[in-house]
């Protein structure tokens, strides 16, 4: 990171590109794969996937389609409500591609997907609980469907010169539930709510009121927090690419988004953990918005000569954003009080850049140095009561400076990557919580100086057998205080940020060979380690720290392969190790997600 001027509009951190296989128009194939597997003290699981590519018109066309699904067993197991392997997901979709030559040099490509999920309940499990269980009163299932349908023109000018147009529309519905009961319990002898309650106009509750008070606020736990939204997506990009002297591209891009969700409270049967239809709503608001966004960019690379390469690229954008909402049942509890609705807007301009400048110095050696910069838009949020001047947050930037070196030594059986940075990162949007921990919200506060070191070596040990390496130190910290009156958890100068650690790392090896009569064997294992991090900062709360990582795992899997069929076996997590991956807190309940147990499993992948 931070993103490229090319692709990842308001990625601060990086971009990943991610491309799917096209159809292919020289080739037909098939292939089917089944895998299967077992988790340590969980339930099991399971995966298919089918995929077909025929060629059309004479090697004019093509269409290939995909399909898949994936069974994941459950491994926590809910001690409250007594329910075993709770985390059960399913996940099924498909993709469907065509290629079509419509002239000699020009192509278009269609492409649709579809995928939908869903999840019994949460992954996470109350912070405090042993290992595999969960002391969460209320039932929390995840549900989502994703559909993206792109076209892409791709021709070839004359004179070095192509474009390429693309057209996209995305839909993401999702279906999420939280347990709301801690942030609820939280407002027992809230003085202000207790005062509206009873309607005594800010007037203080007697004991026996504050008494009725709490009384029905108990009457609103176990609750539960749904929150159905739906977010769209149109976009249209055109760019126009050269090669020669210089290579370069330049384009422009267009989008707009739309969303709209609603968020209810409600209470749910202690027994079931399940929402009780004939009971009321405790509070509920809906809410919508949009986000347009259009940008021009241009990025090229020259290379001066035999060892000198200079390449530059800007971006220039602008960002529409607004937001509307508006509370239906007010809650009496955690409020606002009232019935009442916002309608707040946002708007941002500039430009993001990098400059890199290579140097060879000899054959298998390189070095670079480069200047880039970031940018993530600013929003709204659609959080009730906020004040007017957190309602809305700015954007942030960071600045990266990088300097690298890549070698290839021993006849290039050992190749080695090392890098060195520096971000500044200013007006860090930060997500935070509300004090009574009944809803999160993104605010700017503070700054923060990231530095970092990363390793790579990759080495052909002999023939098929293979080691890699890679390994970063990360120090990021905050260079200026994060102060709000509104905000949990706000941190100092000179802290660490939360959920980094300052150190990882992964190790392989892998060997292949045949092994006569038309077989195959291979072999990987991995080793990897994240060091300790925290999720969020010290000294911030009466709440403790929760520590993250601290800990290794390995995995390995072997595969025999002849012609066209592969069987393989493959075991996760070796050594069962249940270090806390994540930790956080949602509505007001600590929660943490731990290393995935042992698995073991099994799989036959078959192709034409």
């Amino acid at each position: 990171g931070p993103q490229g001027t090319l692709y990842g509009a308001g990625s601060l951190a990086g971009t990943l590109r991610i491309l799917f296989n096209p159809a292919d128009v020289a080739r037909r194939a098939a292939s089917v794969e089944l895998s299967a597997n077992r988790v340590a003290d969980g339930a099991p699981g399971s995966s298919l996937t089918m995929m077909v590519n025929q060629p059309l018109d004479d090697g004019n066309g093509a269409l290939r389609a995909v399909f898949w699904r994936e069974l994941r067993g459950g491994t926590i197991d809910n001690i409250a409500l007594g329910l075993s392997d709770v985390d059960r997901s399913v996940r099924s979709g498909g993709r469907v591609a065509l290629r079509w030559r419509v002239a000699k040099e020009w192509r278009i490509d269609l492409t649709g997907t579809y995928q939908e999920g869903r999840s019994a309940d949460n992954f996470a499990q109350t912070a405090g609980s042993a290992i595999g269980q969960t002391a969460a009163r209320v039932r929390a299932p995840f549900s989502d469907r994703f559909l993206l349908l792109a076209a892409d023109l791709h021709g070839e000018i004359g004179h070095g010169l192509s474009l390429d147009a693309t057209l996209s529309h995305s839909s993401w519905r999702t279906h999420r539930r939280l347990d709301f009961t801690a942030a609820t319990l939280s407002h027992e002898g809230d003085v202000a709510a207790c005062s509206h309650y009873f309607a005594l106009g800010g007037a203080a509750c007697s004991g026996a009121q504050m008494a009725g008070f709490d009384a029905y606020v108990e009457s609103q736990s176990p609750s539960l927090l749904d929150q159905p939204f739906v977010v769209t997506a149109d976009s249209v990009e055109a760019r126009l690419s050269g090669t020669g002297v210089v290579t370069w591209t330049a384009g422009v891009f267009a989008s707009r988004r739309r969303d709209h969700g609603t968020n209810a409270s409600s209470p749910v049967t202690a027994a079931t953990g399940l929402v009780d239809p004939f009971r009321p709503l405790t509070a509920a608001r809906t809410f919508n918005g949009s986000l347009d966004q259009s940008a021009a960019f241009a990025d090229g690379e020259w290379r001066t000569g035999r060892w000198l390469t200079l390449s530059a690229g800007v971006r220039a954008f602008d960002y529409r954003r607004r937001a509307r909402g508006q509370v239906d049942i007010a809650s009496p509890i955690t409020g606002p009080f009232d019935p009442s609705g916002f309608d707040h807007s946002y708007r941002a301009g500039g430009w993001v850049g990098r400059s890199r400048a290579e140097v060879r110095w000899g054959a298998g050696m390189l070095s670079y140095l480069q200047i880039a910069s970031g940018f993530r838009p600013g929003g709204i949020n659609v959080v009730p009561g906020l004040p007017p001047d957190i309602a809305s947050y700015r954007d942030d930037r960071l600045t990266s400076v990088e300097w690298g070196l890549r070698a290839a030594l021993l006849d290039d059986r050992l190749q080695i990557d090392l890098s060195a940075y520096r971000q500044s990162w200013s007006r860090m949007q930060y997500a935070v919580l509300t004090l009574d921990g009944a809803y999160g919200f993104i605010t700017n506060i503070g700054s923060a100086r990231i530095d970092g070191v990363e390793l790579s070596a990759r080495w052909r040990i002999a023939p098929g057998l293979k080691a890699r390496v890679e390994a970063t130190a990360t120090d990021a910290r905050l260079t200026s205080d994060q102060t709000s009156i509104t905000a949990m958890s706000p941190g100092r100068s000179g802290d660490r940020l939360p959920n980094v650690a300052p150190m990882a790392a992964v190790a392989s090896l892998a060997y292949d060979r045949d092994i006569g009569s038309g077989l195959s064997f291979s072999a990987t294992g991995h080793v990897r380690y994240a060091g300790r991090s925290y999720d969020t900062f010290p000294g911030t709360g009466s709440d403790r720290r929760t520590a993250m990582g601290n800990a290794a795992n390995a995995d390995f899997d072997i595969a025999v392969t002849r012609g066209h069929a592969q069987l393989s076996i493959h075991v996760e997590n070796v050594t069962d190790a249940r270090p806390v991956a994540w930790a956080g807190k949602l509505p007001g309940q600590n929660y943490v997600t731990r290393q995935r147990p042992r698995t073991i499993g099994i799989s036959f992948l078959h192709s034409i």
